[in-house]
């Protein structure tokens, strides 16, 4: 990665700034008390001190709220500055002011201990974040160094004869101002990440977060499992972000206008429940059944993530004499349904199913999809209808995740696989995930190729309407379709 100059300019600025606090800070010091050599030598013990636990514990830096954090280690520097000039312009004003142990102690820790501190504090917090852009911490070094010579050099040379200790101090502020400007400009290119809702249930602490990024302006809310992304969609409308997602409403939106355009839609698993709540809106008075192990934790955070509860829920265990209304919600595990557990819904009651694979628990090496899980799904499919299991991965060396679902599918005279997918939103945004945020939808190493499958029960007319490619993603020949 190719440090930007924005990342270099702020520590650079930083270390000028104490260069000019600490030489400024020995000559008041020195000369305000007896003794030079034991005064410069407790000076010098206490900034390399300060200095060094400021970069040792610079405090914690939660993931994915770095920019709040950094602005906050920005504006103690600039408020420890501050007191620290007014203390020089005071030594300024009462003559002999320097004389006294008191003040002599409080000097020490204005002018030099507490800057200095608060400098280390920043400048390790700031290697950290750029860490996590893939600048290395040397780069930050570097510049703090180089800073901090430039900054001594022009206080000797120039700032020392026409300035006072207290202006120059000031312009070390001006320094500290200037380089939180341009940190902040840097900064406003990150994600920061604010907790929306969590629960905890039968499958683990679910959470659902905002993500925030300045520019360019994109907001973002997420669903996570255990740490792992499950959703992704756009905080405006609810759109999908997510490449393989995308995929699914740009094949499902290739129905409009068709008399076999889907309206109910069942979802098996969280991932799929979300995905088919912003399916279902492009329906207006389209239904949709959610199954899932803890479906009252999907709906809240289906809530959350919309920011408005989708529509009335309906009994969790349903009946044979109950029929299927608006997101009614079924509490059963995916694995455990397509096992032959299948709740109480007629033959032919979806025109999409929409399959998360992860609650299969998917991993490139295979899935825990039951044998005969697809004929208990079939059951269920409308003629014309369609089948998406996602997110799907397909890893080098290893295809069985693949190569099972295939060979399953063959029960379907229409299949379709799509692998590829581009990592950008809807709008051209790149997608991007905040450091801390990063673990991957399918468990597996890196290299794993999204992909996903669709499969049909036709011949309708729709089946023209399969796209050769769609976000990104290509139809592979040879697996029907």
């Amino acid at each position: 990665m190719t440090v930007h100059w924005k990342h270099r300019l702020p520590p650079f600025l930083l270390g000028g700034s104490l260069g000019m606090a600490g030489l400024v800070a020995a000559g008041l010091l020195l000369y305000g008390g007896p003794g030079f050599l034991p005064a410069l030598v407790v000076i010098l013990a206490i900034l390399l001190v300060s200095l060094g636990s400021g970069l040792a514990f610079p405090g914690p830096l939660v993931p994915g709220t770095e920019v709040e954090q950094m602005r906050g280690r920005w504006f103690r520097l600039l408020v420890v500055l501050a007191a620290a000039a007014l203390f020089a312009g005071s030594w300024e004003v009462f003559r002999g002011f320097g004389a006294h142990g008191v003040t002599q102690a409080v000097g020490l820790a204005l002018l030099v201990a507490l800057p200095f501190h608060f400098g280390g504090s920043a400048l390790a917090a700031m290697a950290r974040v750029h860490a996590g852009e893939g600048a290395p911490p040397s780069e930050v070094a570097a510049a703090a160094l180089t800073g901090s010579a430039v900054g001594l050099v022009l206080l000797g040379y120039v700032l020392f004869p026409v300035l006072s200790p207290t202006a120059i101090l000031l312009v070390a502020l001006v320094f500290i101002s200037s380089g939180a400007l341009v940190h902040g400009w840097a900064l406003d290119e990150m994600m920061r990440v604010d907790q929306v809702a969590t629960r905890t249930g039968p499958a683990g602490r679910i959470r659902t977060e905002r993500w925030v990024r300045g520019t360019p302006r994109t907001v973002r809310r997420a669903l996570r499992e255990n740490g792992r992304l499950r959703a992704l969609v756009e905080d405006a409308d609810g759109r999908p972000v997510l490449p393989e997602e995308l995929a699914v409403v740009e094949a499902f939106s290739a129905w409009d206008g068709s008399p076999d355009a889907p309206r109910r839609i069942l979802c098996m698993g969280m991932g799929a429940a979300v995905l088919g709540r912003y399916l279902q809106s492009l329906r207006p008075g389209s239904s949709r059944i959610v199954l899932d192990r803890d479906p009252e934790a999907t709906r809240l955070l289906e809530e959350a993530v919309f920011g408005e509860g989708p529509g009335p829920a309906g009994d969790e265990e349903g009946g044979p004499d109950r029929p299927p209304t608006p997101d009614r919600r079924v509490a059963l595990n995916p694995v455990t349904a397509l096992a032959g557990r299948i709740p109480p819904l007629p033959a032919s009651s979806a025109d999409w199913i929409l399959v998360d694979a992860l609650s299969l628990g998917a991993t490139p090496e295979g899935t825990e999809l039951p044998a005969g899980g697809f004929e208990h799904l079939r059951h269920l499919l409308a003629p014309g209808g369609r089948i998406c299991v996602l997110p799907l991965g397909e890893l080098q060396g290893s295809p069985a995740l693949l190569e099972t679902l295939l060979e399953r599918a063959r029960i379907f005279p229409l299949r379709a696989l799509y692998v590829g997918g581009e990592a950008s939103s809807g709008s051209g945004v790149p997608l991007q995930v905040p450091r801390g945020r990063g673990a991957p939808r399918l468990p597996g190493s890196g290299g794993v190729r999204r992909a996903l499958l669709l499969l049909g029960d036709g011949p309708t007319e729709g089946d023209a309407l399969w796209p050769e490619r769609a976000a990104g993603f290509l139809r592979v020949s040879g697996h029907g379709g």
